[in-house]
């Protein structure tokens, strides 16, 4: 649920939700674990954590005094914040009920009661709830909840996605500048190189600046994406994806294009875009298609390549050596342990924006050069291997995502219909005899061939085929017979969404009824193994000057 006000209780949501029980289906809530703005907890923590691995590494007896006692009053101010729940409530509510059925049925009562107005085409997915719209909707998995974002508003949000949309076009433009200059480049030293094999080699090389700059380019929107602050880390890799994915494509297939009309010395710029496509060095030995032509063998070996000689996992051997070297003298925290054995988490946002880059570049590319359906295709496949055997020897599971990120990384296969069209469009007037005329004459009937094939293919992009799919042929979903209960289900979850709530958490950990819970021991002080090796007279001193009594 989002949306909810604050001054909304725990009991007010199991009231109202258990008001829609009918005979069939009896609504029972199991948990209502509200969400908050952790912000203060999250900097109290990483404080701690920070103290923590001091403490550990270092070896003066004085300083361990120093650095626990500090640790212990941290961990008092943190555990009095989560007792008191001085936290600022957000919108956003988790509720768990005890079948598996309940959500179903709840969903599709309300939605069906929904409030009929003039606002309706601005709130269809909005919820009456004693005079609050609300939003319900299938709750994530809890370990795929970015609880720390969930503090952000929607006007925040908004502020920061405006931003890094923008910063995404200025790096674009950047991109469309330095190829633009790589392209001038090469073709001020062709001239120089005209008829010789260092013209060729000209065309690898900047084909391998351009695959660079995408690199690089991937590397920049994900950091950018980060400030987006999404509430889960699914929404988190679908823009990613989505992002990388134009970017990468926008910066292989369209600005090489552009560079080359703009480069161009006898192209000019008018209406019917056909009447002087011939005029572009397309297919010239030194022409755009000879730079695609790198640009596709670059793409089918680079990908896989980068994966392999991931450096991320060869800093990481590294460190494990170093560490192992010093022995008996090592001194690590678990968390750094962690760190330095465990394998690299799969970049799923990017495998996808590589993907459907290849797939849509291929479709545009491939009307006038077939050949990069075959390069293509073996760049996919050892994409395929190489991911496979990461995904075996080095990587780290990922983490459990939603289907969004496949559902709209899917929804890009679309565009291949129309790139196919656009690239028949744009180099069906491009193909010249040797003596300079035009291969297919400019007859009506062609013309009128293409803006048919690129209208059937805006068509299927623009249209909700999947709508249309469902109304046609009348698909009904089956529901489940079974319904799953939740006390037994929850032997085996891993986690649950009060687990993972870092507010919530301590309770359940702190409780010794609960599953996870421990039994209470009295906690603070300082350690009786340094009290021994201190002695009372230097541990006096010590906690007199730091205030506190030393008894």
């Amino acid at each position: 649920m989002t949306r909810v006000p604050p001054d909304i209780t725990d009991l007010d949501l199991r009231s109202w939700f258990e008001s829609y029980s009918t005979m069939s289906v009896p609504v029972k809530c199991v948990k209502v674990v509200r969400t908050y703005d952790t912000k203060e907890i999250n900097r109290l923590e990483s404080k701690r954590e920070e103290i923590m691995n001091k403490y550990k590494k270092n070896s003066g007896h004085v300083q361990q005094v120093l650095l626990q006692l500090e640790l212990t009053r941290l961990q008092g101010e943190v555990n009095q914040k989560l007792k008191e729940k001085k936290f600022k409530y957000t919108p956003a509510v988790y509720v768990t009920f005890a079948k598996s059925s309940m959500p179903e049925h709840l969903l599709h009562t309300l939605k069906s009661q929904q409030r009929k107005t003039w606002k309706s085409l601005f709130t269809r997915q909005l919820i009456d709830m004693k005079g609050n719209l609300i939003n319900l909707k299938k709750a994530p998995e809890p370990s795929d909840v970015l609880w720390e974002n969930i503090g952000y508003n929607t006007q925040q949000k908004r502020k920061s996605r405006i931003m890094t949309n923008l910063s995404t076009l200025l790096i674009l433009a950047i991109g469309l500048v330095l190829i633009m200059l790589i392209n001038w480049g090469e073709r001020e030293l062709k001239d120089d190189f005209s008829g010789t094999i260092f013209s060729r080699e000209l065309s690898m090389i900047g084909s391998g600046l351009i695959s660079m700059i995408n690199v690089i380019l991937s590397l920049i929107i994900r950091v950018l994406s980060e400030y987006e602050k999404y509430a889960t880390k699914t929404g988190f890799a679908t823009a990613y994806a989505k992002k990388t994915a134009i970017a990468l494509l926008v910066n292989t297939a369209f600005i090489s294009l552009f560079a080359n009309i703009f480069l161009s010395t006898e192209y000019t710029f008018s209406a019917n875009v056909l009447s002087n496509i011939h005029k572009l060095t397309i297919y010239s030995a030194d022409g755009l298609l000879q730079n695609m032509f790198y640009v596709f063998i670059t793409n089918t070996f680079i990908t896989p390549i980068f994966n392999l000689l991931d450096p991320e996992y060869f800093y990481k051997l590294y460190v494990r050596r170093r560490f192992l070297k010093l022995g008996d003298n090592a001194v690590t925290t678990q968390k750094e342990a962690n760190t330095m054995y465990q394998g690299s988490l799969p970049n799923m946002s990017n495998k996808y924006a590589q993907s459907i880059k290849t797939l849509l570049l291929t479709a545009f590319y491939a009307p006038a050069m077939p050949i990069a359906i075959f390069f293509s295709l073996l760049g996919l496949l050892l994409t395929y291997w190489s991911d496979k055997y990461l995904f075996l020897r080095r990587n780290a599971l990922p983490p459990a995502l939603g289907h969004d990120l496949n559902t709209s990384m899917l929804e890009y296969l679309d565009l291949m219909v129309l790139f196919w069209a656009l690239g028949n469009y744009l180099f069906f007037g491009a193909l010249v005899r040797t003596d300079g005329s035009l291969t297919y004459s400019m007859t009506s009937y062609n013309v009128i061939l293409l803006y048919v094939t690129l209208g059937i293919s805006i068509f299927n992009c623009v249209f909700p085929m999947k709508t249309l799919n469902a109304n046609i042929l009348r698909i009904k979903r089956l529901s489940s017979s079974e319904s799953e209960n939740y006390d037994e289900a929850r032997k085996g979850f891993s986690t649950d969404y009060d687990l993972e709530n870092p507010i919530t958490r301590h309770q359940v950990f702190n409780d010794p009824t609960s599953k996870h819970g421990k039994s209470k021991k009295k906690s603070g002080g300082v350690d009786k193994n340094l009290k021994a090796r201190l002695g009372d007279s230097i541990l006096s001193n010590v906690l007199t000057k730091m205030g506190f009594n030393n008894k």
